[in-house]
C-alpha cells in the first residue's frame, strides 16, 4: 500500500511539474507578447509624433504662403492705385495740352488779325 501511494504521489508530482512547465512556457509567451505590444506602442507613439511634426510644418508653410499672398495682394492694390493716379494725371495733361493748343490757335488768329489791322492803318 505504501508503494502504491508513493507511486501515485510521484504521478501527481510529475503532473504538477508538467503543469508548472506548461505555465512557465505560457508565462514566457505572455512576456514576449507584452514586449511586442510595448514595441508596437512605441512605434505608434513615434509615428504619431512624426505626423504631429509634419502637420505643424505644413501649418507653418500654409501660414507663410498666406502671408506672401497677402503681401502680393497689397502690392497689386498699390500698383492699381498708382496706375489710376497715372491715368488721371495723363488725362489732366491731355486736357491742359488741348486747352493750350486751342489758346495758341486763338492767339495766332488774333495776332494775324492785329498785324492785318496794323498794316491797314
Amino acid at each position: 500500500q505504501t508503494s502504491s501511494a508513493t507511486s501515485e504521489i510521484m504521478i501527481q508530482v510529475a503532473a504538477v511539474q508538467g503543469a508548472t512547465e506548461n505555465m512557465v512556457v505560457a508565462i514566457g509567451r505572455i512576456g514576449t507578447m507584452v514586449r511586442q505590444t510595448s514595441e508596437i506602442s512605441t512605434a505608434i507613439a513615434s509615428a504619431v509624433e512624426q505626423q504631429s511634426a509634419a502637420a505643424q510644418e505644413i501649418a507653418s508653410r500654409v501660414q507663410k504662403a498666406a502671408s506672401a499672398t497677402e503681401a502680393v495682394t497689397r502690392t497689386i492694390s498699390g500698383i492699381h492705385g498708382a496706375a489710376t493716379s497715372t491715368t488721371d494725371a495723363a488725362t489732366h495733361v491731355l486736357t491742359s495740352a488741348t486747352n493750350l493748343s486751342n489758346g495758341a490757335g486763338t492767339l495766332s488768329e488774333e495776332v494775324a488779325a492785329y498785324i492785318i489791322n496794323v498794316k491797314a492803318a
